[in-house]
């Protein structure tokens, strides 16, 4: 199942954002461009590089597994926040357990943002 539309960082003025404003979190599958603003719902957005995979069925493969990590554990993320993810060549590889297991320790962490 997708990750619902309401939680899509969809505009190109919402990345500007994050990514100027935004606090590097980096782990070893990916990191986290991450901005606590004013709005109600966490936003998210997939950044997969052709530097991971030429192939673009791998890229969305890496995409959309992110996107059911975050969807797992969205009750437990803070709301206010915009978060980008930024895939790193070891994600190619990983098990899906391993994404939820970095995204907890990585999300849920206490962290002023």
């Amino acid at each position: 199942m997708a990750l619902a539309k309401k939680y899509r960082l969809k505009k190109r003025k919402d990345f500007e954002a994050v990514k100027k404003k935004g606090k590097l979190i980096s782990g070893p599958l990916f990191s986290l461009l991450v901005l606590k603003e004013k709005s109600t719902e966490s936003k998210f957005a997939f950044i997969v590089s052709k530097k991971i995979d030429k192939r673009a069925v791998v890229r969305n493969k890496i995409r959309r597994r992110l996107a059911e990590a975050v969807r797992q554990i969205l009750p437990k993320i803070s709301a206010n926040l915009k978060v980008v993810f930024l895939a790193k060549p070891n994600l190619k590889e990983a098990k899906f357990e391993d994404i939820i297991r970095e995204l907890k320790k990585m999300a849920l962490a206490p962290r002023s943002f």
